[in-house]
């Protein structure tokens, strides 16, 4: 797992979301700046991660002994993030399907979904009116954002 690669996804399915729903996330702009800002500090997260990383990759390399212990703490972080993006009780609708940046589409099969939550309600916003339920995905999506970034910042 690269943080950076993460990092990359998540912007560019930020994007993709802001694209896609533009007109209806109108009058979500304070919480979506909120989940804007969740990502620029995970890019910046990600990015130091990947220099220490690589730090510590040369230690490796030259058989220094206190490195493996670094290595370790290093690993078990990566493994940690993807576990940060699971929320237990599933999306809207979908109890099973819990990861809240990445999913498969709810409404198309054959497609993934970016912030599947915040988009399924999304793409029923006209039939359900619920405006309040846009808004607490977005800081589903936001909380397990800065949780990845609290476990990949270090000690």
């Amino acid at each position: 797992m690269d943080a950076m690669q993460y990092a990359e996804a998540l912007d560019k399915s930020l994007i993709s979301l802001k694209k896609t729903y533009k007109a209806k996330l109108e009058s979500h702009a304070y919480s979506m700046g909120y989940l804007e800002q969740a990502v620029e500090l995970f890019q910046e997260t990600a990015k130091n991660f990947t220099i220490a990383r690589a730090i510590v990759e040369k230690k490796v390399k030259a058989f220094d002994e206190t490195s493996f212990g670094e290595l370790r703490r290093l690993n078990d972080q990566m493994i940690k993030v993807e576990r940060a993006f699971i929320y237990s009780y599933g999306l809207p609708g979908r109890r099973l399907v819990r990861h809240v940046i990445f999913a498969p589409s709810k409404y198309n099969l054959y497609g993934t979904s970016s912030f599947p939550g915040v988009s399924d309600i999304l793409f029923k916003l006209e039939e359900t009116g619920n405006e309040a339920e846009v808004d607490r995905q977005i800081s589903i999506a936001r909380q397990a954002i800065l949780a990845a970034v609290d476990i990949l910042t270090p000690y």
